[in-house]
């Protein structure tokens, strides 16, 4: 269907009525007058202009824009300030598509608008299309899910914001794609969710050169661009899978792109036309109570089947007795992996999902009780897209809403019933920020297991394959294949248990050192017993601690201190420490199970924390290293020597006698046995 001189696919029709789709834009966007801002090479130059007036940009084939500015940064000029002072341009105003491409979603909670520009032009029209009740902006590195998101997002940062966020070197965009990944990973689940339409760009533009790598083909959501139809390389936009939308360049025009402008204008008015009386009706209707009469039903039933007036009436609905009547007429059964009702008329994916974001966004926040009655009742598995939504709100509103709050350990109740992939990660860290420790430390233990879950993993090694290679004779026996064992982690996050040990942790100890103690030791000990359980033929318990040098924080274990293992011992460790001053029965008791234990990171725990126990003289500890015989081995040698180089000079010299003694008795055996 045209629209002035734009040619829009049907496919893409369908995709604004169900709003299904993102605009991404850059520069091109900014650069026609009022705006009259530069693109990204011309932004470059500028820069170079005013930091360093003696450098100039090189041919793109020989040095890239972004490696240019790096090249001044790392030469400390301050290329970010620069860029934000040459935006942040008071002559320079929105032009009429920034405010066209927001006014084609009716709704500012239906923006879906993804720009790489740094300057303020869309959240001034923003502001002028939509009022006091304007879309969200999320300005990088701080973005929402890219699967479920409304709003602006200012994918490369935002000048009027912080200059020190903005995407330009070529370190910049290393972080942002690679190392850190929030962009990258942004738009991998962007690409998957929506339909993604390009504005302002050229197919050789520096940041379409990171773009494309999220866009690779086995995604199935349609991608296009507007571009003018002398654009000569129109298969690099092919090879990207990307449909392209041409328009003539107006050359005798200030603005060469006005064919561009005026087509959005006219498809702003189509779309206009077909939602907004649609729209008043659906929000009007929801004020009152359920429908009750056959034609009634059948008429919300028809507008239901519009993704855009299913999202309508979900920000409409205000009364509980209209989220008994979504219940009845099918419309939560996408809450659960199995249906609720295999009656009901099956709905779209799309509707399915609006009204399973429904439920775990706004019914969570406003019917808590009657969304865990509905979830209770059904009793099936919950679904892997409610989940995730249920996970992120929660943790969004935990210990903001007294009503959420009230309800909080029972939705982790619920959580950790459900798969274990659930709760990982930031979603785990998030949840135990939202948790109180005097009342919810049984599900704290649990969502510390779901980071702290050793496991075994198996690998096949097939060695016929290589020892047959050329012999054909039948009665060749062909080997059984060889497994090897290795120990893993469930949902092991480096950054999530060092927020453990480094936040967490010190938070908790008052409250629950003992149940910390134990939960690590008990998990330490599963680590060490496992792959004996599991092997083939008979191993001893193996050390799984070489690589601590300390149990104490030592300069050598930074590297590993991420590590689950030990996080575990670093747990077990401040607890003790705390039970010792707090709780020094307790204390005792967990000492002697560390002892009586075969496994030696249990008695190195246990010479620590005799060392640290001030009930202990000097002379206890000297007699419990010689009548323990711990100075020689090398599981314990590392703490045994701590306590000796703490205690022995404290000691009596009849302990210290002793203590040489020793070391000279087993010296001599040692050396006996070597000859």
């Amino acid at each position: 269907m045209y629209f002035g001189e734009l040619k829009i696919p049907d496919e893409l029709l369908r995709a604004l009525d169900a709003n299904e789709v993102v605009f991404f834009c850059g520069a091109g966007v900014s650069i026609p007058p009022p705006s009259g801002l530069p693109d990204f090479t011309r932004l470059a130059q500028q820069i170079a202009e005013q930091v360093a007036p003696d450098k100039k940009i090189l041919p793109p084939e020989v040095e890239k824009e972004d490696a240019f500015l790096g090249r001044l940064l790392r030469e400390g000029r301050d290329v970010h300030k620069s860029a934000a002072h040459l935006l942040l341009n008071r002559k320079s105003s929105p032009t009429e598509l920034h405010g066209s491409l927001l006014r084609l979603f009716k709704l500012p909670e239906h923006v879906r608008v993804v720009t790489t520009n740094f300057d303020p032009h869309f959240s001034t029209a923003n502001r002028k299309v939509f009022g006091k009740k304007k879309a969200a902006e999320h300005v990088a590195p701080s973005l929402p899910l890219g699967d479920d998101f409304s709003g602006i997002v200012y994918l490369h940062g935002a000048a009027a914001v912080t200059h020190r966020d903005l995407v330009l070197t070529d370190e910049d965009f290393g972080k942002a794609y690679i190392t850190k990944g929030w962009a990258s990973s942004f738009l991998v689940s962007l690409f998957q969710r929506y339909v993604v339409v390009f504005i302002g760009y050229s197919h050789h533009d520096v940041t379409m050169t990171y773009l494309a790598r999220g866009l690779t083909p086995f995604y199935l959501r349609e991608r296009y661009v507007f571009c003018t139809n002398d654009e000569t390389d129109v298969s690099n936009w092919k090879s990207l899978g990307i449909q392209v939308i041409d328009y003539p360049r107006a050359d005798n025009c200030e603005n060469q792109h006005q064919s561009l402008t005026n087509g959005v204008r006219e498809l702003e008015k189509h779309m206009g036309l077909r939602l907004s009386t649609q729209l008043k009706s659906v929000r009007a209707r929801v004020r009152r109570a359920p429908p009750e009469g056959p034609k009634d039903v059948e008429l919300i039933k028809h507008w239901l089947k519009t993704p855009p007036l299913a999202d309508a009436f979900c920000g409409s609905v205000k009364r509980r007795d209209w989220c008994d009547w979504l219940a009845e007429n099918g419309y939560f059964n996408g809450v659960f992996a199995a249906s609720i009702d295999k009656t009901a008329t099956p709905l779209s994916k799309d509707i399915v999902d609006i009204f399973t974001r429904f439920a775990a966004n706004s019914v969570l926040v406003r019917f808590p009780a009657w969304l865990l009655g509905l979830i209770t009742k059904n009793g099936s598995p919950l679904s892997a897209v409610f989940l995730k939504q249920l996970v992120h709100q929660l943790c969004s509103v935990a210990g903001t809403s007294k009503k959420t709050g009230k309800y909080f350990g029972a939705w982790i109740n619920i959580l950790l019933r459900q798969h274990r992939e659930c709760v990982f990660g930031y979603r785990a860290v998030r949840l135990l920020r939202g948790c109180e420790l005097t009342k919810h430390r049984v599900f704290v233990l649990q969502i510390l297991e779901c980071l702290l879950q050793p496991k075994i993993t198996f690998e096949s090694l097939d060695l016929s394959s290589s020892l047959l290679s050329g012999l054909e004779d039948e009665r060749t026996k062909v080997p059984e294949p060889e497994l090897t064992l290795q120990l893993s982690w469930d949902n092991a996050d480096t950054d999530c248990l060092s927020y453990i040990l480094t936040d967490f942790l010190p938070g908790a100890l008052p409250h629950m050192a003992a149940e910390l103690c134990d939960f690590a030791t008990k998990k330490i000990e599963l680590a060490h017993r496992l792959v004996p359980a599991a092997a083939i033929e008979k191993r001893e318990i193996e050390r799984l601690d070489f690589g601590r040098s300390s149990i104490v924080e030592h300069e050598q274990d930074r590297y590993g201190r991420g590590d689950p293992l030990n996080v575990l011992i670093d747990i077990a460790r401040d607890a003790m420490i705390h039970l010792l001053q707090f709780a020094p029965e307790a204390a005792e008791s967990q000492i002697a199970c560390w002892w009586k234990s075969e496994i030696p990171v249990f008695h190195r725990l246990a010479v620590f924390a005799e060392g640290r126990d001030m009930r202990c003289t000097a002379d206890d500890l000297l007699l419990m290293l010689v009548d323990r015989r711990l100075i020689f081995p090398l599981a314990t040698r590392k703490e045994a020597f701590d306590v000796l180089a703490s205690a022995y000079p404290k000691a009596t010299d009849a302990s210290r006698k002793c203590v040489i003694a020793s070391i000279t008795d087993q010296d001599f055996g040692n050396r006996k046995k070597d000859r």
